[in-house]
């Protein structure tokens, strides 16, 4: 097998897992906190380009879910990710598209639960290590 065979390979086992394990934790997890207390789980979403897109459409279509914050740095896509929020019957969500540190300011806020983070490879960790020091579940799509 040639090296850009191996890369393919293992990107693509990583994605499989990454969206089994979302398919299968996901649900749970909102399931367990609506069983708690009734309480919608709040999740922002970082880099809602097309991975993060349909992402976003997922958490969308389960109950218990709000998405009240979202932070791209294409103003196009925040946009689009504003209309899929509110199409979906959900509060119009606060977009931040400031550059890229801006998901520092989304990592602040007090109202999220989780965030998904859908960028690419080399902002994982320091947008993983932002949200968890901000208290903050976080999930790499």
């Amino acid at each position: 097998m040639t090296r850009h065979a191996n890369i393919e390979r293992r990107n693509f086992l990583k994605t499989g897992a990454t969206t089994i394990a979302g398919t299968l934790l996901a649900p749970a997890a909102v399931g367990q906190a609506l069983a708690d207390g009734g309480k919608p789980v709040r999740i922002g979403c970082v880099g809602v380009g097309g991975r993060g897109t349909g992402l976003l459409g997922g958490l969308l279509r389960m109950k218990g879910v709000e998405a009240p914050a979202s932070c791209v740095t294409n103003p196009a896509a925040a946009t689009k990710a504003q209309r899929m929020v509110v199409n979906s019957g959900r509060k119009e969500p606060a977009v931040y598209t400031k550059g890229d540190e801006d998901f520092r300011r989304l990592m602040d806020r007090d109202d999220l639960d989780a965030v998904i983070v859908a960028t690419p490879l080399e902002w994982h960790t320091p947008m993983a290590v932002a949200a968890m020091k901000s208290g903050k579940y976080a999930e790499i799509g």
